[in-house]
């Protein structure tokens, strides 16, 4: 048996958003090129994360459709 991949949460990913900031609000030390890295990295999970909210809107329209029929 396969196990299937672990899709992310919105709570996941808002975690991980926040983390990063966080990360980079507090660490004066830490090189800019690791703090770009991050940034990338947030915004990529921002990214993610407008797809995701999407998808479940467009869900959720999908099932109050449905049950208007």
């Amino acid at each position: 048996m396969s196990k299937k991949p672990i899709k992310p949460t919105i709570d996941k990913q808002i975690n991980q958003i926040v983390a990063v900031v966080e990360l980079l609000h507090r660490w004066h030390t830490v090189p800019w090129d690791i703090k770009k890295i991050w940034i990338m990295s947030a915004m990529n999970w921002l990214e993610d994360l407008r797809k995701l909210c999407d998808a479940e809107y467009v869900l959720e329209e999908m099932k109050e459709d449905a049950c208007d029929l």
